[in-house]
């Protein structure tokens, strides 16, 4: 059988695993340890150490994504 989930109420209380301190559920994410000011810290920290690989990696996806299915999409409306 399946786990069976508790659903928190706002007024809930939760410790994060990442400051330590006693939060509101509601500053968390479901199904998470850390409150939602830790994990934004650490997106902000990952993002500052590896900058220029997520630059690379978001625009190589756009350029073979995006922007060939925009200029798909532009030659369709020529031929019609």
């Amino acid at each position: 059988m399946g786990s069976i989930l508790k659903f928190l109420a706002p007024t809930d209380k939760k410790k994060c695993k990442g400051c330590g301190q006693t939060k509101n559920a509601e500053e968390f994410y479901e199904q998470r340890r850390q409150c939602k000011s830790c994990i934004s810290k650490q997106m902000k920290e990952y993002y500052q150490k590896n900058r220029e690989k997520i630059i690379a990696r978001n625009s190589a996806y756009y350029h073979e994504y995006v922007r060939t299915d925009s200029a798909k999409a532009k030659a369709e409306q020529c031929k019609l």
